[in-house]
């Protein structure tokens, strides 16, 4: 099993599309870690995985800019999950 910590930390700490990272509770994220193991088990690409995060900004949060970094955020999780 992977940190599942590991990448709750990234997509709060470096997504964050909404960009309220300091006022949520930790987990508010958790709900997309499932989509982001899956893509992760599959050997996606760091440019696979932001596409997904930007996907979820768009159609999930409503937002076309990025409060957070989903290219920062899909680099580290491909680095944790190769680690």
């Amino acid at each position: 099993m992977r940190d599942i910590e590991a990448l709750r930390a990234i997509l709060f700490d470096d997504w964050d599309p909404i960009g309220f990272a300091p006022l949520l509770p930790r987990d508010e994220y958790d709900n997309y870690i499932p989509g982001v193991i899956l893509l992760l088990e599959s050997h996606c690409s760091a440019e696979q995985i932001e596409s997904h995060l930007l996907w979820l900004e768009r159609e999930w949060f409503g937002v076309s800019s990025e409060p957070g970094n989903p290219r920062r955020a899909a680099q580290k999780l491909i680095g944790l999950w190769n680690a």
